[in-house]
């Protein structure tokens, strides 16, 4: 063999080598399958969208935690395949998977049960690793439908979520989302160039989701290190402004006036509903800076804090991979069921007497 010939070919060796080690290492592996369709699409505006009609099947840590999970013809959360979405609804809630209920069946979600509870038709929006940003763009993308409701689930990591142009992931690379800009006062889409879903789906399938990895695995993760970096996918994007306390009360500040705007044209009423992290033992009120923006834009503040003080203090206080658990969502519905009990009779209260009586 020819010197340069066995030179490159040593060169090749060592460049496999290093992509096989690096994929090995950068990649991290959860406990986690997925089974069916990917759940998932690109979108221009929100960074990514359920799609429409989805049929996916999630296989937790906990081999009797399988959650078949299914997405009507709008992309919202249902109970069963092959639904239309339909033509109104009296609820639209939005927010992360705190709302959506990841780790949970459709039926257990506090979202199920309020509707259950309350016979009012609510729809699903909310997405995993949505911050507030998404969530407006999902409330005015789907107004058509003319809730009297809106509710917004709010976990406090959504005040680093709304400044970040990267959705919080388990892959290393950055899936772009729209974010907001203090400088400018002002939400950006999301940016072109970054990692799609379909190439993250097989990083996901092929390394991500697999406890152990084999010699297939391997490979997998070396051939998608190097296309990543081939295509120059990156890993993170500098935003340009720092994140600070002032930046992440301004952005709260922007998207819940949004939403309340939304809310006014459709004559709805908007429930910002504050979810603490269950893990907390002392889980706490929301952040001053939500209470002061739905305090300015005339919204409802739903706090359920002491919902989990409760269970935890009765030994009922259920996690499921850091997400609330079947009790904590059924509680979280009860008192949603109640807090709209109590506005449907305001709001009888307010309309004018039937002339016809």
């Amino acid at each position: 063999m020819r010197p340069a010939i066995r030179l490159a070919a040593a060169v090749s060796a060592l460049i496999l080598i290093s992509y096989v080690v690096r994929g090995a290492l950068l990649f991290p592996r959860v406990a986690l399958r997925v089974e069916g369709e990917w759940l998932l699409r690109d979108d221009a505006e929100l960074g990514m969208v359920a799609k429409p009609g989805a049929v996916s099947r999630f296989l937790h840590d906990d081999p009797e935690r399988v959650v078949d999970v299914f997405t009507d013809s709008h992309g919202a959360r249902v109970a069963a395949a092959d639904l239309e979405g339909r033509p109104q609804v009296d609820v639209l809630a939005v927010g992360g998977s705190f709302t959506w209920g990841y780790g949970l069946a459709h039926d257990e979600t506090f979202l199920a049960h309020l509707s259950a509870l309350t016979e009012l038709e609510v729809a699903n929006f909310a997405m995993g690793s949505y911050g507030s940003v998404q969530s407006l763009r999902m409330l005015e993308r789907h107004a058509a439908l003319a809730p009297r409701y809106l509710i917004y689930g709010f976990i406090d990591d959504h005040l680093q979520r709304n400044l970040s142009p990267c959705i919080p992931s388990v892959s290393p690379y950055c899936i772009a989302a729209p974010y907001f800009d203090p400088q400018s006062d002002t939400i950006h889409d999301p940016r072109v160039g970054a990692m799609p879903l379909d190439v993250a789906r097989r990083l996901h399938e092929a390394v991500i989701y697999r406890s152990r990895l084999d010699v297939v695995s391997w490979l997998a993760a070396a051939l998608l290190a190097a296309h990543a970096d081939w295509n120059g996918f990156p890993m993170s994007y500098e935003s340009g402004f720092e994140d600070s306390e002032a930046a992440r009360g301004d952005a709260v500040r922007l998207v819940i006036a949004g939403m309340a705007r939304v809310a006014s044209t459709l004559g709805a009423e908007l429930l910002v509903v504050h979810l603490p992290d269950p893990g907390d033992p002392d889980p706490q009120g929301p952040p001053a800076a939500l209470v002061d923006a739905t305090r300015d834009a005339g919204a409802v503040l739903v706090q359920t804090e002491f919902l989990f003080r409760d269970l935890r203090e009765r030994g009922q206080l259920d996690i499921v991979d850091g997400h609330p658990g079947p009790r904590v969502n059924e509680a979280i519905g009860r008192y949603l069921a109640s807090v709209i009990a109590l506005r449907e009779g305001r709001r009888s209260e307010a309309e004018p007497a039937d002339p016809a009586r």
